[in-house]
């Protein structure tokens, strides 16, 4: 019956919120009864209000965009979870259809990325955490480890000092399995035909300039040459499609016709050097 002294509403646990999310989208799947879907999109709904859409200047240099809380009665920041919450976005993605659902499992797995203590983020302006302790065993920072939260406590914790760290699957590897779930389901950039959208997944940077019944021209680049410290090598990435209404028509991507057959029908991807 306690309820948060502040806000003057019960806690909230987007872990708890998330696992309910996951179990009613099973059970929509083992029954098909679209009232368990609608409890779960509500559910993900709800979970959505926790993920971060704005990040204040005032904690310095931290990308926050896309990462989760913990909960609606606890101070911290692009906590471990939101690697986690990544393949519930994308799985209701799969059902549904909605774009945004997809976005935001980039976005989350993006902040994972981003929370992790190594010279391209600093040197970026993304992060200055320095992470000297995992698991209570003195290591080497600036190798990749994640704090579990930031500004959990106080405001020093920017740094990683204080925040702690958890695991490594609460960290960066759960980043980096978020990261190649969904690379190997969209590729590295993922062009969905029904909502005539390209949405960005790894490294990458889209934009449409024609789409319709015979031709759809699209420019795929990478964003990592246009950051202050960048990674400035090509890249061979994959493109997928999918969610074409009948056969996918004619691409063209950085200005090379690409035909509907010359499309693998396994994965429904091509790879192209940005």
């Amino acid at each position: 019956h306690w309820m948060d002294p502040v806000c003057g509403i019960p806690p909230m646990n987007t872990l708890a919120i998330q696992w309910a999310a996951d179990h009613f989208l099973g059970l929509y799947k083992l029954t098909h009864d679209r009232e368990w879907l609608q409890q779960g999109e509500f559910c993900v709904g709800l979970l959505s209000l926790f993920q971060q859409v704005w990040a204040p200047n005032r904690f310095g240099p931290a990308y926050m965009f896309g990462g989760f809380g913990v909960m609606n009665c606890d101070g911290e920041w692009n906590d471990g979870r939101q690697s986690r919450v990544v393949p519930t976005y994308a799985d209701y993605y799969d059902v549904t259809g909605k774009i945004e659902y997809l976005e935001r499992a980039v976005a989350a797995c993006r902040a994972s990325f981003a929370a992790m203590d190594m010279t391209e983020n600093h040197a970026n302006g993304i992060n200055a955490y320095s992470i000297n302790q995992a698991e209570s065993v003195s290591v080497e920072v600036g190798q990749g480890y994640s704090p579990e939260s930031i500004m959990h406590g106080a405001p020093q914790v920017l740094t990683g000092a204080g925040a702690g760290w958890t695991g490594f699957n609460w960290g960066p590897g759960g980043g980096l399995g978020a990261s190649a779930m969904l690379e190997r389901r969209y590729g590295a950039a993922w062009v969905d035909g029904t909502a005539k959208k390209v949405v960005p997944v790894d490294g990458v940077k889209a934009t449409i300039h024609q789409w319709d019944r015979d031709l759809v021209d699209i420019t795929i680049a990478s964003a990592l040459k246009d950051l202050e410290y960048p990674y400035t090598k090509n890249r061979e990435i994959k493109v997928r499609f999918g969610r074409f209404d009948g056969p996918i028509p004619r691409i063209r991507i950085n200005g090379a016709i690409i035909e509907s057959n010359a499309i693998p029908s396994s994965d429904n991807g091509i790879a192209i050097q940005v």
